[in-house]
């Protein structure tokens, strides 16, 4: 169940990965720095991983204010400590890469749309099995 959870999340991590190793000297053309894009699609995939693991057991829960917890939480989470490393990217490196900010948010966005699909899934089947 857990590893059908990660599912796509794991597909879309090697797939990018792949993509980013074979495409770098293109990224470097454009002044993208694959090293970053590398880390950045690692965190995510890891923080999406621990997110969609506190959802589940917030939906789990027969509690709604653990369902609660968890949803803010994850919000939480996810958006600081992101905006977080992005910072401590910015002051500790000597060439920012502002491109990698922005194709590595643009992943952020494929991770939260891959979680929330797996999140409907589960409530699908939570409803499934109380019918």
């Amino acid at each position: 169940m857990i590893l059908q959870l990660w599912k796509n999340s794991l597909i879309f991590w090697g797939i990018s990965n792949l993509l980013i190793i074979v495409l770098k000297s293109f990224l470097k053309s454009y002044g993208v720095d694959y090293n970053v894009l590398l880390v950045c699609n690692f965190y995510l995939f890891i923080i999406t991983i621990l997110s969609l693991a506190m959802m589940r057991n917030g939906l789990r829960s027969k509690q709604n204010a653990n369902f609660m917890l968890a949803f803010y939480g994850n919000a939480f989470l996810k958006i600081f400590v992101t905006l977080i490393a992005v910072f401590i990217y910015v002051k500790t490196a000597k060439n920012v890469s502002k491109s990698a900010i922005l194709v590595s948010f643009l992943f952020y966005m494929v991770y939260t749309l891959l979680e929330v699909k797996e999140l409907k899934k589960i409530t699908d089947e939570l409803k499934n099995a109380k019918t």
